[in-house]
């Protein structure tokens, strides 16, 4: 990050990644900010502080401390003076593992961050977390965990505001970070900062970071923003958040953005004037009308904000995120946030667009893409791969969509072509009942032609499934399940992601329980910040028969998947 000094009459924001999330590539929204602010004139410079936490965590200093703190936990179970909990058990379990893998590998999980690291990139990310949880073992229990992606748990219910404040008293290993890192960053060249938070996991973490800030530049202007800020954080009850931020931006980014940096330039932020904002009013909290959606249209390439150099992304991974389209053009699953600061209305760009995009990308040296949309529309990638085929841009990419009828033996021949390498899918279940019942726009017919006619084309499928659906019986769980264990051992199924069905606070589930079989919903004791709800009463299989089902589900699937095919 380039330093610099304030002149007169211009403006400068700094936008951060809190930690903690995955380290193999900056989360898009700083990025995609970043670079629509930059080409329309703007001073903006960016910091990922998750990756620079991994970095710093899992050095040999922390690791060695760490490592001993780890033995004196377990020295204790071993004695009978520490009663572990169902969280903390394996977390003890992998302090033991981990310590053992230490002293046989010297000076392995220092170099897991390090490019000449011999580890496979999804070997190298279990390896992290067993070094960044030895790293937390002098704040146990905080920790990190895998669930589909990697989880930061500390001390606070992240959907209580009472527990993250409560939170703040404990001492933490992200505290002794933001102490190294805050001095390291020119913070006084800058007129506000902005910390986007993609993930409730990230509260804790990210009020920790607005607190060390407010600490030691106590007039630097600091604002949230983020889909989990828009959904959950921004319904802190009280005025206590606004201890350590000057406000709170929900939804799209860039227009307020836009119009805090053109009010710096006057003199300073005026809140009530920054479309979405919520702040703090003489004791009064208050919210602004929401901005307009960005237009996708608006929105181009990312920029090279941060560059792959740091980041745990082998070379050949995909680094920059690209979306061809946003929202859902469906928009109707009972499960869906299709209400609140995260849904937009679906916007999808023309193929010669999107491709024009891949395109300045390839040309800048990048070969992988991860399109990062909701539900990529068939027809535009079908465009796209035969643009692609026909100019000779060669590129891999990996992509979200839905079943669909265009899915056919051709359209899926075309894509694999033209270097498509895999799709993620949203099936949740094989149950005709259960999917009208949830508003899936789709059926088992479809379903399973659409994943024959994918196996013949070659082309990998990641399905994401849901158990413990509202009104679902333990048999119609089963019998999905078999569907899909058959599809899995014929290779039509090359990975799987089986959730437990959580009720969204913003999607219409949440909003109208009854509809949907649903007689009562119990949040979590002492959530005010609209909570995923797990616990609820309908018909069908009980919430621990759901649980069951889940963990039963997921370890027959993750032996099969190991399983050499012959």
């Amino acid at each position: 990050m380039r330093a610099g000094t304030k002149e007169a009459g211009t403006a400068r924001c700094l936008l951060v990644v809190p930690p903690v999330d995955l380290p193999t590539h900056p989360y898009p929204a700083v990025v995609q900010l970043a670079t629509w602010l930059r080409r329309r004139g703007h001073a903006v410079e960016a910091v990922d502080a998750n990756v620079r936490f991994f970095r710093w965590a899992i050095g040999a200093e922390r690791l060695e401390r760490g490592c001993g703190a780890a033995r004196e936990l377990l020295a204790r179970l071993d004695a009978g003076d520490l009663s572990p909990d169902s969280e903390t058990r394996p977390l003890l379990a992998e302090y033991r593992r981990s310590l053992g893998l230490r002293e046989r590998f010297p000076g392995l999980f220092e170099s897991l961050m390090d490019e000449g690291s011999p580890l496979p990139v999804p070997f190298r990310l279990d390896a992290v977390e067993a070094a960044l949880n030895l790293a937390f073992a002098p704040t146990f229990p905080e920790r990190v965990m895998t669930r589909v992606s990697l989880q930061y748990r500390g001390r606070a219910d992240r959907f209580s505001s009472a527990s993250l404040w409560e939170a703040l008293e404990s001492r933490s290993l992200l505290d002794e970070f933001y102490a190294d890192l805050l001095p390291a960053l020119p913070l006084d060249d800058f007129d506000f900062v902005g910390i986007s938070v993609p993930f409730p996991q990230q509260f804790e973490p990210c009020l920790r970071l607005c607190r060390a800030i407010r600490r030691s530049h106590p007039r630097l202007p600091l604002y949230l923003g983020g889909p989990a800020v828009g959904i959950h954080l921004q319904l802190f009850p009280d005025e206590r958040i606004f201890r350590l931020v000057d406000g709170m931006v929900v939804g799209d980014g860039e227009k307020p953005l836009e119009a805090m940096l053109a009010a710096s330039r006057r003199g300073g932020v005026r809140p009530e004037e920054v479309p979405g904002m919520v702040w703090l009013d003489g004791g009064e909290i208050r919210r602004n009308p929401l901005p307009p959606p960005t237009p996708l249209s608006g929105v181009s390439a990312p920029d090279d904000v941060f560059s792959r150099e740091g980041y745990l992304c082998a070379p050949g991974d995909p680094f920059h995120r690209l979306s061809l389209s946003r929202g859902c053009s469906w928009g109707r699953c009972a499960f869906c946030n299709t209400g609140g600061s995260g849904l937009f209305p679906s916007q999808k760009l023309p193929a010669e667009e999107a491709f024009r995009r891949v395109k300045e990308l390839v040309a800048r040296g990048e070969r992988t893409f991860c399109f990062a949309d909701d539900e990529a529309d068939g027809a535009v990638l079908a465009e796209l791969a035969r643009r692609s085929l026909e100019e000779g841009i060669r590129f891999d990419w990996t992509v979200q969509t839905r079943f669909h009828p265009v899915m056919t033996l051709e359209w899926a021949s075309l894509l694999r072509r033209a270097g498509c390498r895999k799709l993620f899918v949203g099936l949740e279940t094989f149950d005709d009942r259960l999917l009208r019942l949830m508003g899936k726009p789709v059926n088992r017919r479809l379903v399973e032609r659409s994943l024959t006619e994918l196996a013949w084309a070659g082309l990998p499928v990641t399905v994401y499934m849901i158990v413990g659906l509202p009104t679902e019986t333990e048999e119609e769980a089963r019998d999905s399940f078999e569907r899909l264990l058959a599809r899995v051992r014929s290779g039509e199924v090359s990975g799987v992601h089986y959730n437990l069905f959580s009720v969204p606070p913003c999607a219409p589930v949440g909003r109208d329980p009854g509809r949907y079989g649903i007689t009562s919903l119990r949040p979590p004791g002492g959530t005010d910040l609209a909570p995923m709800v797990e616990e609820f009463e309908s018909s069908g299989m009980s919430r621990p028969a759901a649980r069951s089902l889940q963990a039963e589900f997921e370890e027959r699937l993750e032996r099969e998947l190991r399983t050499p095919r012959g």
